[in-house]
């Protein structure tokens, strides 16, 4: 009986170990005038921070600016809007997630890593025109991977049509996170499977005598 508690405290103790996996992050993206955007004729510019930011903004997440296709944030014209942004990682394949926090006027509607759409987006709160919003994205769910250098990340951003559009505004404001697991914690991970091994190999051993009278 202590075997197989000793077995089920030491499956516990690993995963959480696995869930601790991806506590390290190295920040690959924010967001800065260094993004392009592309609007929805085709045609790109160089993202401008925006100098003046709309009360109805609020702050942008700490660490970054809010950013758009103009210094003014203000944006006329209605369809979908492209920022993008090249970086590199050093031994990009430790890496396999990606963190993302942002805050968007008005929504996102996708985030892409190397052509690679990270998940499924709507048109709903969650996405977009409050914030800011965390979520992490497996790059094995979404069939995308990192590359040591060229790593491109887009975010979609839809500009809607609310029949006001003069005075409509457009931006976005984020940080983007590369997960990489800890050293340290491959090595607890290690150790844990070691343990429940051990465990199970002390239980086989067990041997049962029967004695009669």
């Amino acid at each position: 009986m202590r075997y197989s508690t000793f077995l089920a405290g030491s499956a516990s103790v690993l995963l959480s170990f696995a869930s601790a996996a991806t506590a390290t992050t190295t920040v690959v993206a924010e967001t800065d005038a260094t993004w392009s955007v592309t609007n929805p004729g085709g045609n790109f510019t160089q993202a401008k921070i925006v100098t003046r930011v709309p009360a109805s903004w609020g702050a942008a997440v700490p660490g970054t600016s809010w950013i758009s296709n103009n210094g003014s944030g203000r944006n006329p014209n209605p369809g979908l809007y492209t920022f993008k942004k090249s970086f590199d990682l050093a031994d990009a394949s430790s890496f396999n997630f990606l963190t993302a926090t942002w805050k968007s006027d008005n929504y996102v509607t996708d985030l892409l890593l190397n052509g690679k759409s990270l998940g499924s987006f709507g048109t709903t709160n969650e996405f977009g025109n409050v914030g800011p919003f965390t979520r992490t994205f497996s790059l094995a769910e979404a069939g995308a991977s990192f590359v040591n250098s060229g790593n491109i990340l887009e975010v979609v951003v839809q500009q809607r049509n609310l029949n006001n559009n003069s005075g409509n505004d457009m931006g976005l404001s984020g940080r983007f996170v590369a997960s990489v697991p800890e050293p340290g914690t491959w090595m607890l991970m290690i150790l844990g499977l070691g343990a429940i091994g051990f465990a199970m190999r002390r239980r086989q051993g067990i041997v049962v005598r029967h004695e009669f009278a």
